[in-house]
């Protein structure tokens, strides 16, 4: 992730300059994440690049944290990571050639897809957040806010946040939620580029008719605030949380 390009992306989306103070109406909270290796010094990097400082337009608070990913033995059975990484550790001190070979056929290779509903949940309910929120009602009493959650490799707006403005200035009612909605470009492949183009229009349509019967996708949908927090939201089933 490139913060400075990334919080640059949202101010310059809305075309903010420094004439026009539109950051002062912006609230950015960035959750840096990765899996939890069983090294160090990967693990290391994540810190690193938490303590590091960079200059952008518009001022944003930013936390790190881990997520797991599954470990099992050769019978699919479930191991708990401290006891892999024990392992790794004793792989490394007798055969560190073969503790690099394991650990990279597991988490690069063999790597599961990234708990995505969980690392917007985690950012979601971080304590920034009510910072934030407090600071912008506190700024401006009588204004609505909208929460929106961006995916971190967003490399460029395209003039999402200005359509959003758009179009709360021309409905009635400020919407519950708004999502532009994503496409594949044409280097990933003519299957999804024209089947991300085709389902998108499809969302259009339904969602002209009946709003609450499509999904609005998660990494760029913005959702209005009602209360004072996002405890009432939620990116997770309630009915499965504290199962397995």
């Amino acid at each position: 992730l490139q913060e400075q390009g990334f919080a640059n992306g949202c101010t310059d989306d809305l075309g903010c300059t420094d004439d026009h103070g539109c950051t002062d109406d912006l609230g950015v909270i960035i959750g840096l994440n990765r899996h939890k290796s069983l090294s160090n010094r990967i693990n290391n990097c994540l810190d690193k690049q938490l303590q590091a400082t960079e200059t952008s337009k518009l001022k944003y608070k930013k936390f790190a944290f881990y997520w797991d990913i599954p470990w099992t033995d050769r019978e699919g059975n479930s191991v708990e990571y401290s006891k892999v990484r024990r392992f790794y550790k004793q792989l490394k001190k007798w055969k560190p050639e073969k503790a690099e070979m394991f650990i990279k056929h597991n988490e690069d290779e063999m790597r599961p897809s990234p708990p995505y509903q969980h690392i917007r949940e985690t950012v979601k309910n971080h304590p920034f957040n009510k910072v934030v929120i407090q600071k912008l009602k506190e700024q401006s009493p009588n204004s609505i806010i909208y929460v929106s959650f961006v995916d971190g490799d967003t490399k460029n707006f395209n003039g999402m946040y200005s359509g959003y403005v758009e179009l709360i200035r021309e409905s009635e009612e400020p919407p519950k939620v708004m999502s532009t909605g994503y496409e594949y470009p044409q280097e990933d492949g003519l299957p999804l580029y024209v089947g991300s183009k085709l389902e998108r229009l499809i969302r259009v349509v339904t969602a002209k008719a009946f709003g609450p019967g499509v999904y609005y996708p998660e990494p760029n949908f913005c959702v209005l605030l009602q209360g004072q927090d996002l405890s009432k939201y939620s990116f997770v089933d309630r009915k499965q949380i504290g199962r397995a």
